[in-house]
């Protein structure tokens, strides 16, 4: 039997007044307000969440497909501290001497790159922390240890974990947010924390992971892991690992994975692009006054303007594109 929920989220002034008379008119088709929804319906999709918004022919998709953690695809919570302010630094308090670029030289060098989530922001995202990793994270085991054994953090708390995962490349993400669900690329040598999770490969395929970067900044994707959350437009959301384990994965053919991981890698490179006047960036090259051409400075910051209104119509092109194509692969 088919039950009847009027949604009201949207409504700004009196959502009261919305739903009394939505019930008094008994609106007999279904639209923005009132779905009709059998609750039986709701198992097809694990959690059961009370998605009565979604069709049927989405909810169908997570019996159909294959999850995201299938076929060698795993994602991962990582690194909790602790202490944020005894074991991270920003890069530039740390000389680049100190500075490891693998898990093979934190014991000498100490500090490694750490992924802890961060503004919203797809495809690309400069990694600006460190954390104090020296022996493998001997220091910071021992201190968990002495702080579990006077009670001030919880055994959940007093691992590091997944840490044989840290320093392959993959894909990152922010777990908390307002905003919708953003992947950028996870580049090898960095350890992923609990805010900043990891989605991997099983062999570290570059052409694989440029492939589900662009599908998992799809608006089909997103929609789907909505689906699982429930939860209202302007509401904060939670994008555990849990949630993108679950989210289903369409087939993909031979032909369609370089298409997709060439849209992904280009909008890598614009994403960066805009990067390269940020000082504390990775990708700095010169400030932004000096990447422009004009007499004046009024002229140069004209052109400087123009330069990222491009930049983000290219990006706007090439995340419709990549929509277009997930539309087809999810047959939505």
């Amino acid at each position: 039997m088919k039950a009847v929920f009027l949604r009201a989220l949207e409504e700004i002034e009196d959502k009261g007044l919305l739903i009394r008379e939505s019930v008094a008119i008994h609106r007999t088709s279904s639209g923005r307000i009132k779905f009709e929804v059998d609750p039986q319906d709701f198992l097809a999709i694990k959690g059961t969440p009370f998605a009565y918004w979604a069709g049927e022919s989405i909810r169908k998709l997570f019996v159909r497909l294959k999850p995201f953690e299938s076929d060698g695809r795993e994602a991962w919570m990582g690194l909790s501290s602790g202490s944020n302010f005894q074991w991270l630094r920003l890069i530039w308090e740390i000389s680049p001497s100190d500075q490891s670029c693998s898990r093979f030289d934190t014991g000498s060098r100490g500090w490694a790159r750490l992924s802890k989530g961060g503004e919203f922001s797809k495809y690309y995202s400069s990694i600006h922390l460190l954390v104090n990793w020296q022996g493998d994270g001997e220091l910071i085991d021992r201190w968990k240890a002495a702080e579990l054994f006077m009670g001030r953090v919880t055994p959940n708390n007093s691992k590091c974990w997944n840490r044989s995962k840290y320093f392959r490349r993959g894909l990152t993400w922010s777990n908390r947010t307002t905003r919708d669900l953003s992947l950028r690329v996870l580049p090898e040598g960095c350890i992923f924390g609990s805010k900043g999770p990891a989605a991997l490969v099983s062999d570290d395929s570059d052409s694989e992971l440029l492939m589900l970067l662009a599908i998992l900044n799809s608006s089909s994707f997103n929609a789907l892991v909505e689906v699982q959350l429930a939860a209202a437009d302007a509401a904060a959301r939670s994008y555990e690992v849990g949630t993108l384990k679950r989210t289903p994965i369409p087939m993909i053919s031979v032909e369609t994975t370089p298409t997709l991981g060439s849209l992904a890698q280009t909008g890598w490179s614009l994403k960066r692009s805009l990067d390269t006047c940020t000082e504390h960036s990775h990708a700095f090259h010169l400030p932004a006054m000096l990447q422009t051409t004009g007499n004046t400075l009024a002229d140069r910051t004209t052109d400087w303007s123009n330069n990222v209104a491009s930049i983000q119509r290219e990006l706007a092109t090439l995340q419709s594109e990549i929509d277009d194509i997930c539309f087809d692969l999810y047959g939505i």
